[in-house]
């Protein structure tokens, strides 16, 4: 159901940017948009022949009129990580008739070509649909053995291992584009999900003692694991199978906390699917869900030379106290909604339009409250409890050093410690 309405269609796995394909020969009526709001998802076309009428949505046509064959590409996967960041990229399919289609999947042998070979899979009614989704929070398979949690590494004198950090001393202009799952010199590595390998990856391109990796796509997914040795770097790999060994990290660099690097094929944050999911908190218990990736406790910031965290602490000026409690959450980590509710926005905390001078407020649920420091995926518009609200900012470009972490405001001021509980480090 979305929002009380069916969904009225099949959404196909495909990767933003991969080629789509004519499920049958037939001829290409008119655009088709889904939401007619000028999005950049926002286009599509409709397709009738050989007996059957279908909208497909998310992509752009070579054209929006004229016959097409069976196969034939009709033009690629619009960016719906940009529109909805973390969703299973795909496209709608949907019946002309608002029928069922999925039982056509069987009569439409080609419709395997929508998406790239290995990527295809269906999600019916009860998942993704055609309007705003609420994330699935699904999450990968230990990768390495010693680590059943996939726990990311910290910092050393190397680095750290967040999605977002610095890297090299760049002050933001370079940033850690993957997330490194503390892994043992020698350890067992797994396959996260299902999918086709290819490679091999070289990461370094010197021929280190530890560039080597292979990439994985299947299941919706698409990912690069480096400085592992696979067992192959070709054919098909099941979910939890044995994938490889770690290389010897230290070997190269004495001392790191030894890891294998994880990026997404399009360099988007994995860090939601490494750790188990989180569900939405019941609605009465007064308590708002997970707010950041990377910290399901909602930890609260401590003291750095910047200032302190919590609620009431004093302000480096002497101006005052905080009034609000900062949430812990890595530059470019993603954002989730702490309750359901209505947005409004844009927030502008400094008003000089900084690099995160940016956020939104949520009114609903019998809360009102303003995350700064992130840049939602809209301003308006209803939000469900748990559901991506967008992407923290860069605050280490402005606050070099600082904890990074969300600006937690309560409307009326009042203190929301309360409903962030879990930020004292209890869990449910």
């Amino acid at each position: 159901m979305r929002g009380g309405r069916k969904h009225k269609g099949v959404d196909v796995v495909c990767q933003d940017g991969s080629e789509v394909y004519a499920p049958f020969t037939g001829r290409i009526e008119k655009r088709a948009r889904p939401y007619g709001n000028g999005n950049a998802i926002d286009n599509g076309v409709q397709l009738l022949g050989s007996g059957f009428c279908i909208k497909m949505f998310y992509i752009k046509p070579i054209k929006y009129s004229g016959s097409i064959k069976k196969g034939e590409k009709i033009d690629v996967l619009l960016p719906m990580q940009r529109v909805y960041p973390g969703i299973t990229s795909h496209v709608h399919i949907q019946n002309c008739d608002l029928k069922d289609p999925t039982p056509n999947l069987h009569k439409m042998p080609a419709l395997s070509l929508v998406a790239l070979v290995s990527l295809v899979s269906t999600v019916f009614a009860n998942q993704l649909a055609v309007h705003p989704p609420q994330q699935q929070h699904r999450h990968w398979a230990q990768i390495c053995s010693g680590n059943p949690t996939n726990k990311i590494r910290g910092c050393d004198k190397y680095g750290c291992g967040r999605f977002g950090a610095d890297r090299h001393g760049s002050k933001g202009k370079h940033v850690h584009a993957g997330v490194d799952v503390v892994c043992a010199d020698g350890a067992t590595v797994f396959a996260p999900f299902s999918g086709q390998l290819s490679g091999p990856i070289r990461f370094f391109h010197n021929g280190n003692a530890i560039d080597d990796g292979v990439q994985i796509r299947g299941s919706g997914y698409c990912v690069k694991l480096v400085c592992i040795h696979p067992i192959r770097y070709h054919g098909q790999i099941q979910r939890g199978q044995q994938l490889g060994r770690m290389l010897p990290m230290q070997k190269v660099f004495p001392g790191i906390i030894s890891h294998i690097h994880v990026e997404n094929c399009d360099r988007s944050d994995p860090t939601h699917l490494l750790t188990p999911d989180v569900l939405p908190l019941p609605q009465h218990d007064g308590r708002w869900a997970t707010v950041c990736s990377g910290n399901p406790t909602n930890e609260i910031r401590g003291c750095d030379r910047y200032g302190c965290g919590y609620y009431g602490a004093p302000r480096q000026n002497g101006k005052g106290k905080h009034v609000a409690v900062d949430v812990i959450c890595a530059d470019g980590a993603t954002v989730y909604a702490p309750f359901s509710g209505e947005l409004s926005g844009p927030i502008k905390f400094f008003h000089n339009g900084n690099a995160i001078d940016d956020g939104v407020q949520i009114s609903g649920s019998g809360f009102c409250v303003k995350l700064v420091c992130i840049h939602p995926i809209r301003y308006h518009g209803r939000i469900s409890k748990g559901q991506v609200l967008g992407k923290m900012l860069p605050m280490q470009r402005v606050f070099p050093g600082i904890v990074s972490h969300i600006h937690v405001e309560n409307c009326d001021r009042s203190d929301p410690t309360g409903n962030l509980e879990r930020g004292k480090g209890q869990r449910e």
